[in-house]
């Protein structure tokens, strides 16, 4: 399948101050879960400098199957507007919200015309059974930690346990993020991108 992860602006909550470009772990870690069976692509809009004539000539020449979204509070407006976008393009494309604020609010997510289905938690084993789910044309409700709708309504399925065994996961997808230019705040050089030793607020 022809899969799409997007990290969106995050512009709108530095307003004037520019945003950090620090590679989005998250998107990683989802990617490298199911890019053996798929062909799967990640969006940076900040980084890559994409804009929404670009975003739009990406879904035209590719013909994305789903398009996933990381979202948190503040860039949720952001994520919604592309995701209006991939749904003007690409009326048959899934489109998933994964993140905190799907996680926290995720009926409330799920309520917006333009979200198909809501991840709520860890999104890694999550986020493959939904694309192996939606390959076979099976039933999302068998997928634990999402909600999702069935002819208009929403629906939730039994939520998923935390990943016990993080070393089980496989490395993050580094190698998908297009641009050269990331960085941390706290690194010594320009070029850097975090290790996550484990999960949580330190």
């Amino acid at each position: 399948m022809n899969i799409l992860l997007v990290n969106p602006s995050q512009r709108i909550v530095y307003d004037k101050m520019k945003a950090p470009l620090q590679m989005h772990m998250g998107l990683a870690y989802v990617a490298a879960m199911v890019e053996k069976d798929n062909s799967v692509e990640i969006i940076d809009i900040d980084a890559d400098r994409v804009t929404p004539e670009e975003f739009e000539k990406r879904l035209k020449d590719r013909k994305y199957e789903i398009a996933g979204f990381t979202v948190t509070t503040p860039t949720l407006s952001s994520s919604m507007e592309l995701a209006r976008r991939v749904k003007r393009v690409l009326p048959g494309c899934l489109t998933v919200f994964g993140g905190i604020h799907p996680t926290i609010r995720p009926l409330e997510t799920l309520a917006f015309d333009s979200v198909d289905i809501v991840v709520v938690g860890e999104g890694e084993t999550t986020f493959r059974e939904i694309v192996d789910t939606v390959r076979c044309k099976g039933d999302l409700a068998g997928v634990s930690g999402i909600a999702f709708k069935v002819e208009n309504e929403p629906k939730e399925t039994t939520p998923r346990k935390l990943i016990e065994d993080l070393d089980s996961l496989s490395f993050p997808a580094r190698h998908l993020f297009s641009s050269k230019s990331y960085t941390y705040p706290d690194s010594l050089y320009a070029n850097a991108s975090p290790i996550m030793t484990s999960r949580g607020c330190p």
